[in-house]
């Protein structure tokens, strides 16, 4: 699934402004990435697996702040996994999801659902 898109890192190697970015990811970093490129043109469609993203995070700056996007015209797709993505003929990305749902056109997909730490042979066993 990841080959086609990016990470965090990535974005600050983007060139150009895509034209449609899909960002799949409920924390932080997604979300405000999400609304850079919003705020840049970009248009934006966030894949989040639950009905909210950011869910640590206070329940009234969380539900403002989604209510707010939406309001402003990003795309919030909740309950979701993603189950495939294509590259198409043209060379947009289709985002094909667990619950059959199908949505395409998309220049840039930015995964942002977290990282593995790089912590082996540094000892972390031996600290207390």
């Amino acid at each position: 699934l990841s080959e086609y898109g990016i990470s965090s890192d990535g974005f600050f190697e983007l060139e150009n402004r895509p034209n449609k970015v899909a960002v799949v990811g409920a924390g932080y970093i997604a979300i405000e990435l999400a609304g850079v490129f919003h705020a840049l043109g970009s248009e934006v469609s966030i894949f989040i697996r639950q009905k909210e993203f950011l869910r640590t995070f206070e329940e009234l700056i969380r539900t403002t702040l989604m209510k707010e996007m939406e309001t402003h015209g990003v795309t919030i797709v909740k309950e979701t996994d993603i189950k495939e993505v294509k590259k198409e003929d043209d060379g947009l990305l289709t985002l094909i999801t667990k619950k059959d749902g199908v949505y395409k056109g998309f220049d840039c997909l930015l995964w942002a659902i977290g990282r593995k730490p790089s912590t082996d042979g540094i000892g972390l066993d031996k600290v207390g």
